[in-house]
């Protein structure tokens, strides 16, 4: 049977997958302004850093390949 603290655990989980994933998506779509962000904050010239369309498709290819965690075992002390 399983506690109220597993269940909030449990809760708080799928809570931060769920906020993981937007600020991937977020991520994604302003990888532009985060490159620029980076050039100014380490004085970069602008042609120093890799093309961020290039970026952009390798994160939404990674973004898209989803592990299923639940499919390895569990240790037996998360399914009390």
């Amino acid at each position: 049977m399983a506690t109220f603290s597993s269940k909030f655990t449990r809760a708080l989980t799928f809570q931060n997958v769920a906020c993981r994933e937007q600020k991937q998506k977020d991520l994604i779509a302003n990888i532009d302004v985060v490159f620029e962000a980076v050039s100014i904050e380490h004085c970069l010239a602008p042609g120093d850093l890799p093309d961020p369309s290039i970026y952009r498709r390798k994160l939404q290819v990674c973004a898209s390949q989803k592990t299923d965690s639940l499919s390895l075992p569990l240790p037996l002390f998360f399914l009390n």
